[in-house]
């Protein structure tokens, strides 16, 4: 953890509206390829035992 570089990073970010709207651009794009669903089916397939076909 650079708390220095982190300052800068989140400057830049608040203070360029260009590297604002990508980022923002970004995170929507993100959250929506993770819809409850997704995320509840995913869990599924970490929690449940894999069942063996050998």
């Amino acid at each position: 953890m650079d708390i220095d570089r982190d300052i800068q990073q989140l400057e830049r970010i608040i203070f360029d509206k260009k590297v604002f709207d990508l980022k923002s651009l970004k995170a929507l794009n993100w959250s929506r390829r993770y819809t409850l669903d997704v995320f509840q089916e995913e869990i599924k397939t970490v929690l449940l035992p894999k069942t063996i076909t050998d």
